[in-house]
């Protein structure tokens, strides 16, 4: 799975490292995670569009708004080509900021969350649904295969 976190800052200097992303690799030792803020560069996103859609793995994205009244830079415009070409699996949204929640509206369902370990918990909870379904369709169960994977790593 692929992880990707956007913030929203009040000022270009403010960019801190999420702790949804520690969360996620703590989690996920493997998984590949990015993290772009809305200060970035519109090569910046074109380049983690191009990593989401060369992945077959599905997306989870988080988006940490830390000023509701921050100019949301090129990330409209991101959000707009991912969503019409690969639409994430889970998506979270800790914070408040207006435009942001209008627009993921439009595209796609969302959850609010109060805190990153929430967001992380949904996303467990949508993986274990996933599990599931996998296995009533196709009578693979994936469910222990995860502790499975876990200790061959620490071995």
């Amino acid at each position: 799975m692929l992880f990707l976190q956007l913030s929203i800052n009040p000022a270009a200097s403010s960019f801190k490292h999420s702790t949804w992303i520690e969360y996620i690799q703590a989690e996920f030792p493997k998984a590949e995670t990015i993290e772009v803020d809305n200060y970035s560069e519109l090569y910046l996103y074109q380049h983690i569009l191009n990593w989401v859609l060369k992945s077959d793995a599905p997306l989870a994205l988080h988006i940490q708004c830390i000023d509701s009244e921050a100019p949301t830079g090129a990330m409209f415009r991101f959000l707009q080509e991912l969503f019409q070409k690969k639409i994430p699996v889970c998506i979270t949204v800790l914070g408040k900021h207006a435009g942001i929640e209008k627009y993921i509206k439009a595209f796609a369902e969302y959850k609010v969350v109060e805190t990153e370990k929430e967001a992380l918990a949904l996303l467990s909870l949508k993986r274990g649904a996933e599990d599931a379904k996998l296995k009533e369709q196709t009578g693979i169960d994936l469910s222990g295969l995860a502790g499975i994977m876990q200790s061959k790593t620490t071995e």
